[in-house]
């Protein structure tokens, strides 16, 4: 999700239908997003994400890793919702900055969890396939945008902050 979103800001404004929800119609008949639209929706996630990390931090040892990825899968469902259900560019940042608070708690739990429970010699690459993930995220939101591009309409940037919901969704299982 991290390398999702990241790379989610810069590929919604791409999108016409997003530039006229959140943008300013111009004398030509276009919308602009303006520069600090784009600067907030870029900045408010990760400054979450490192608020999120320091206040969550002592909260894993008082009440447990699985409390916090389920704490952090239902913020996470909250920010992208607000996202999607946004009617203006304000609500859309709220939904990034909730969406990175969620970020920001599984960063710190992700890497916990795997020092404690992969064995020794599966540490090392579960820990370097960790941040292969976020390369794998911004991948995915290309292609995702990619191909919600040829959609008119609201789903055209709909799709990609949609697709968003497979993350805090997606079965987590434990034996």
């Amino acid at each position: 999700m991290q390398g999702f979103d990241i790379v989610a800001g810069g590929q919604l404004a791409a999108l016409p239908a997003f530039r006229e929800k959140f943008g300013v119609h111009q004398s030509d008949g276009t919308y602009l997003i303006p520069a600090h639209y784009l600067s907030a929706w870029n900045s408010i996630a990760p400054a979450t994400e490192i608020v999120s990390a320091f206040i969550f931090a002592p909260l894993l040892d008082r009440f447990g890793r699985k409390w916090g990825i389920l704490a952090a899968s239902l913020i996470s469902v909250a920010g992208v919702l607000l996202q999607q259900l946004a009617p203006d560019w304000k609500v859309h940042l709220a939904g990034r900055g909730v969406n990175g608070i969620a970020i920001g708690l599984m960063f710190t739990i992700s890497p916990l969890w795997i020092g404690e429970t992969c064995r020794p010699e599966l540490r090392g690459f579960f820990l370097c396939f960790f941040n292969t993930s976020i390369v794998f995220g911004q991948f995915a939101i290309v292609i995702v945008s990619q191909g919600s591009s040829h959609i008119s309409g609201r789903w055209q940037w709909w799709l990609p902050v949609v697709a968003m919901y497979f993350f805090p969704g997606k079965p987590h299982h434990q034996k």
